[in-house]
């Protein structure tokens, strides 16, 4: 139980002290912000922060070298961290990304926006056997790889779709591959790394090239351009802090401080970082490396120039070590803080933007701001008092301070011409804003001979342009599609969507091609009806002849039957004659039968001897008798033929008897049949040419729909049997038949201005097109490259302007709680936003006008908030001293203010300026336009905007310059 007791207090023990040691903390940053870090000579009670640095300088530098060391040895390396937790370049839910992840999901492909394109090219020469059979094992190679290749869209290896991925040249062909991971993570960069590598190992035929390229593999690449320039980046930066400060301090030592603090920082900064990233605390990436290094080597380099001129300042007018020491860290703290607050408190603020390249920079550069703000409270104090004791650090006379006097009186004595003149000045760098184009070509942000630029130009030598970057159009319904009328609807779309100004060509179940199937056309089946018709005239005309010849054997047949009926009189009467005389004839017959019968009744008893005798022939009157047996049965038969002729020839006479009757009747049915005959062949004369103009009008509707492309769609049933169509059906229909996918290609530039309206002009024709069809309902969206930059340019805008509120809300607290007068905060904040203008129009005017660049989306939003919050530092340090100096009236103490910070502030915005510039060495295009209008920002900023528009505006507004702040006494 004591033992419980004791680890309660214990506990209750440490929580009391971790809560006093933060409430410390707390009360010794708000002291800072106020200035009322005191010296201990000056007899303030306790130690201050900045007694504790001088006290402890050598553990303080030794702490932060160890923790640099310690630090950068115990956790990977940022770039490492980077390459291992990169985030997607949009959102998961962005429109097109969704649409990209369901057309891979309906058509069993993929589950990522992952899409890149393997192109074959023969400069020279058409593709061979050769290339196909290197295709086919390259594909088969490529499909084996599941964890990082998940389906490819092969149409070249099948001989009816081939001529759909290959160019008209027969020199280049295409495949395109959906990939692992997101567009722009980690998993995605390894998938494509993969591909490439495949690519790379396997033996290609000689004179061949093999690119990848696409939309994921420009992403990818942009991202290992920027991490490449990276080390370049960094020493270029160093050496220029080193060159300048040189030029200042005419001291190895003096610069050596500034140095030594932005190093350490830098060292410590990326290791924190790393650490957070590493485990998804913060999201990272090489851009947010990029800026935040950027930004903690120009801000430390400006803190640690703050501290050291103020106490140089001191020592020049006379002040003892630990008095310059203590009156420089009690001035400058609290800007210096103030200054890491509101950079860091700004690049927060892109936390919440949408987009990987904003969000990530956010963060990275939050805590590079703040661990830099730590170095220069501690760090540059405790360096400044380790060089005090060597001896070094001592200020050489200069006349600085006389200059800066000068321009301060002139200031004081024509504050409105200033005003205006610098006004005027600004305006003029601003004029070229209003002309300004946003520019989201990630393509033309990355050098030229990147894989996936190289990859592009390939495609361009021979396919139309955008064949590696086209929109997908995805029709989703809640049935089958493999019908005839929803086919027709989707023909419908793909003409309407066909229709637009920028699109060259489109693919789809009823285009297969990128033309639309000839035979659905109504009107070339008028056309092809037309030539049947052709040919059936011809046939009819050649028939007519014959049913000329037809009627006039009808003509003959009747004039035969004629003769024919007269003879069948003439044989009638014949046949009465003969049926009458053999009708005596067999009478005769009959009574010559009776005759036999009875000679035979008579001599009958003999017949048998006759018959058996064997030597009858021998025997004369046995053979006699025979003869006379043989006459008497030949009587029998003769009587029964005659009888047989008899009845035969009275059928007949009957039968001509009839024939003769029925002949009129014949001729008259013949006759009726030739005039007939005759009446059709006059009606079909009359036919055949209507038949021939009909013919004409159908054959020219099919040619002229062969040319236009255009008519009515209709597509029998039968031809979804069809094996051609089968093979097309797989590819653009999905397996459960309920979506439709329709590749679009457009004559501009998709990743431009251009191809973003034409992604948009897709979808709005595609929804109006499915009006008052089967497809009515049915879900319509667009996913590719220009829909990726119409979200990109949505949520950028969205974002920008959601950061612009927060930033200018943030820094104007800030600013307002350390100089605690409105009017003051408000002038500050003001004048920053007009440096920041006048850069970004100096921007345009460099990059888009002079360069023919546009300004890269991403630049607007990141240079406003690093002119913003830095451009604020810098005058807020400026009306920190004036305020501090105005007691003795606002001439004067503008005048002392001048003197006081003019070098220093100078210094710090040349060194912070040429820090930016030093990004213009980046192989990034955005990287570079960013550099250069934060450098021109700060330029503008330090020798215009502080140096003479903000003192005018505060002389011109006197005493209302700090109004509602209150027991501040100013001579007028």
């Amino acid at each position: 139980m004591l033992q419980k007791d004791e680890r309660t207090c214990a506990a209750a023990l440490r929580r009391f002290a971790v809560f006093t040691a933060a409430r410390r903390f707390v009360i010794a940053l708000i002291g800072i912000l106020r200035g009322r870090d005191g010296s201990a000579s000056a007899g303030v009670g306790r130690p201050t922060v900045g007694g504790l640095v001088r006290r402890w300088a050598p553990l303080v530098v030794l702490a932060w070298v160890g923790l640099a060391g310690a630090m950068n040895l115990a956790i990977p390396q940022l770039e490492r961290v980077i390459a291992d937790h990169s985030r997607e370049f949009v959102p998961a839910n962005a429109a097109s990304a969704v649409t990209l992840k369901k057309m891979g999901a309906d058509f069993h492909e993929s589950d990522t926006n992952n899409v890149v394109f393997v192109l074959l090219e023969r400069p020279k020469d058409p593709l061979g056997d050769a290339d196909h059979r290197y295709y086919s094992e390259l594909l088969a190679e490529l499909q084996r790889d599941r964890s990082h290749v998940q389906s490819a869209m092969d149409v070249w290896s099948n001989p009816q779709t081939a001529v759909a991925n290959q160019s008209a040249d027969g020199k280049a062909a295409y495949v395109m591959l959906r990939l692992t991971g997101e567009m722009g993570t980690t998993q995605a960069q390894r998938s494509i790394e993969a591909v490439r590598a495949i690519v790379s190992a396997h033996p290609k035929p000689l004179g061949l090239n093999v690119f990848v390229t696409g939309p994921s593999a420009t992403a990818g690449d942009e991202i290992a351009t920027a991490d490449h320039s990276m080390v370049v980046l960094t020493v270029v930066t160093g050496v220029l802090i080193l060159l300048l400060l040189l030029v200042v301090y005419r001291s190895l030592v003096a610069a050596a401080v500034p140095l030594m603090t932005v190093g350490i920082a830098l060292a410590v900064a990326r290791a924190v970082i790393a650490l957070l990233g590493e485990h998804g605390v913060i999201e990272v990436s090489i851009f947010a490396s990029a800026l935040a290094s950027a930004m903690i080597l120009g801000a430390g380099t400006d803190y640690a120039i703050f501290f050291l001129g103020r106490y140089q300042e001191g020592r020049r007018a006379g002040r003892a070590y630990l008095d310059a020491y203590h009156n420089a860290f009690r001035s400058v703290a609290p800007v210096i803080l103030a200054s890491a607050l509101t950079i860091a408190a700004a690049c927060a603020c892109m936390r919440t933007s949408q987009l990987g390249l904003l969000r990530t920079s956010g963060m990275a550069c939050a805590i590079g701001m703040l661990v830099g703000g730590a170095a220069a409270l501690t760090l540059t104090p405790a360096l400044v008092e380790i060089c005090r004791h060597l001896g070094f650090l001592e200020p050489r006379p200069t006349r600085s301070p006389l200059r800066w006097r000068r321009i301060g009186a002139s200031v004081a004595r024509w504050p409105i011409p200033i005003a205006t003149a610098c006004l005027a000045l600004l305006l003029v760098c601003a004029a070229a804003l209003p002309s300004i184009r946003i520019s989201y070509n990630e393509r033309a942000m990355q050098p030229d001979d990147t894989a996936s630029n190289l990859g592009y130009q390939a495609a361009d030598r021979h396919f139309p342009k955008n064949r590696m970057s086209p929109d997908f159009l995805l029709i989703s319904a809640d049935h089958d599609l493999r019908d005839a009328s929803d086919l027709t609807a989707v023909e419908q779309v793909s003409a309407s969507v066909a229709r637009i100004a920028d699109v060259s060509a489109v693919q789809s179940i009823t285009r297969p091609l990128g033309t639309r199937l000839e035979q659905g056309s109504v009107l070339y089946q008028a056309g092809y009806i037309g030539n049947r018709l052709d040919l059936s005239s011809s046939v009819i005309e050649q028939r007519l002849d014959d049913l000329s010849s037809l009627t006039g054997g009808l003509q003959q047949l009747i004039g035969g039957l004629d003769a024919m009926s007269r003879q069948v009189d003439a044989g009638g009467a014949g046949l009465r004659g003969l049926s009458a005389g053999m009708g005596d004839l067999r009478t005769q017959t009959q009574q010559m039968q009776q005759l036999a019968s009875t000679v035979t009744e008579t001599v009958g008893p003999a017949r048998p001897f006759v018959d058996g005798n064997p030597n009858c022939g021998n025997d004369p009157a046995c053979s006699t008798a025979r003869q006379l047996f043989d006459s008497l049965d030949a009587v029998g038969q003769l009587s029964t033929a005659l009888d047989q002729l008899s009845a035969g020839t009275d059928l007949t006479s009957g039968a001509i008897s009839s024939l003769g009757q029925g002949i009129p009747a014949m001729e008259n049915s013949i006759a009726q049949m030739r005039t007939m005959a005759s009446a059709m062949i006059a009606t079909v004369r009359l036919l055949v040419p209507q038949l021939r103009d009909i013919t004409a009008y159908l054959q020219d509707i099919g040619r002229d729909t062969t040319a236009m492309g255009s008519g009515p769609f209709h597509l029998p049933q039968q031809a979804l049997s069809d094996p051609r169509f089968q093979t097309a059906m797989k590819l653009l229909i999905s397996g459960d038949g309920r979506t439709a996918r329709v590749i679009v290609y457009g004559e501009n530039e998709s990743f431009s201005g251009q191809g973003i309206d034409r992604s948009r002009a897709i979808l709005a024709a595609a929804k109006a097109a499915i009006k008052d069809t089967s497809l009515q309902g049915s879900s319509v969206s667009v996913g590719g490259v220009g829909a990726t930059m119409a979200d990109i340019q949505v949520i950028a805008d969205h974002d920008f302007r959601l950061l612009m509120i927060i930033v200018l809300i943030l820094v104007f607290l800030i600013v307002l709680i350390v100089l605690r007068s409105l009017v003051a905060a408000v002038a500050v904040l003001g004048t920053v936003l007009l440096s920041y203008v006048s850069a970004l129009g100096v921007g345009v005017l460099i990059w888009q006008h002079l360069l023919g660049q546009p300004l890269h989306w991403a630049v607007p939003p990141l240079t406003f908030i690093a002119l913003v919050a830095v451009g604020a530092d810098y005058n807020l340090l400026f009306t920190s001293r004036f305020k501090e100096e105005a007691g003795g009236g606002l001439a004067t103490g503008l005048i002392r203010a001048f003197a006081g910070t003019g070098g220093v502030v100078t210094t710090a915005g040349i060194v912070f300026g040429i820090t930016m510039f030093a990004l213009v060495t980046s192989s990034n295009a955005n990287i570079m336009q960013i550099g250069s209008i934060i450098g021109i920002g700060l330029l503008l900023d330090t020798l215009v905007v502080r140096t003479f528009l903000l003192p005018a505006v505060a002389m011109r507004l006197g005493q209302w310059f700090w109004w509602p702040l209150r027991g501040l006494r100013v001579q007028q």
